[in-house]
């Protein structure tokens, strides 16, 4: 029987903060309008040239980091890369040193969703 056990699980976010009242007046929104429909009242946008690689990257870091770099047999990356092919999972392992491990895409919408079959 193979077991799989997650030690660790890291987020990273770019560093610049964007509020809805940052967002082009050409848009026509304010602050209260988009809270209303969406909740959210800022996000976090990547400097330009900066592939969601990059940000996985420094997310496997953080990860390893807290776990003290335990055996990596596989690193998954989401389904929204900065391009369809290659796949992005290889840039953090390969950043991360980690030649041995399989890597792939996540390719089901948000890999935040549950999925199910019937």
């Amino acid at each position: 029987m193979t077991v799989a056990v997650l030690e660790g699980i890291a987020g990273f976010v770019p560093p610049r903060t964007v509020a809805n009242d940052d967002l082009p007046v050409a848009w026509g929104v304010d602050d209260a309008w988009v809270r209303r429909r969406s909740g959210i009242g800022e996000r976090r946008w990547a400097a330009p040239g900066v592939a969601t690689g990059e940000l996985a990257l420094e997310a496997a870091r953080k990860a390893l980091a807290v776990t003290g770099r335990p055996l990596v047999d596989a690193v998954v990356a989401t389904s929204t890369p900065s391009r369809p092919m290659p796949a992005m999972a290889p840039r953090p392992a390969t950043g991360l040193g980690l030649g041995g491990a399989a890597a792939w895409d996540v390719s089901a919408a948000c890999s935040g969703f549950v999925y199910r079959s019937r």
